[in-house]
């Protein structure tokens, strides 16, 4: 869903940079190993985390940058917010905002107050973010559905007995 995101964004002549932690895609510069450890020896890594993370954001200056499932590291783009001045959204999907780890748990709200917009895909998890943080600008942005890949096929199956449906984080 977010990867068709970006392609029409960039169809629409956003220039966009993706960053995925997990995988070897995007920018070589955006993929940052951050460290939030709470150690003498954390806090060294997430100096230098933050001084490289300073240094790509000064080369691109975004107007925007989005975090979706904002855990720990997005304490680096709330601290370097006020220096470059872009917009920070908050993309809430369910277990980053209602089972975090304690340590984001124990930042979240101080984090939602610091951006300038936080958006979650359901009702339950709107109120979840109210409770956490009451100063929080929440908005309900629900995942879309993709009705060409979902839309029914030409023909029926023979045997619906054959048919398996599955659903994943439905929080």
């Amino acid at each position: 869903m977010l990867t068709g995101l970006c392609a029409h964004l960039r169809t629409e002549g956003v220039t966009l940079v993706e960053s995925w932690p997990d995988s070897e895609e995007g920018p070589e510069e955006w993929r940052l190993g951050f460290s939030v450890l709470p150690t003498p020896l954390g806090g060294l890594k997430a100096g230098r985390d933050l001084t490289a993370l300073a240094g790509r954001l000064a080369r691109f200056r975004p107007e925007t940058v989005m975090l979706h499932f904002p855990t720990g590291q997005a304490l680096y783009f709330a601290a370097l917010k006020p220096l470059f001045g872009y917009r920070l959204v908050l993309c809430f999907h369910g277990s980053d905002l209602l089972a975090p780890r304690p340590m984001v748990r124990r930042v979240l709200p101080a984090l939602m107050r610091r951006a300038d917009a936080v958006s979650v895909v359901s009702e339950p998890l709107r109120a979840a973010a109210h409770h956490l943080c009451t100063q929080a600008r929440v908005r309900l942005v629900e995942n879309g559905i993709d009705t060409a890949f979902w839309g029914a096929e030409t023909g029926t199956p023979a045997d619906p007995a054959g048919l398996v449906v599955a659903a994943g984080r439905l929080q």
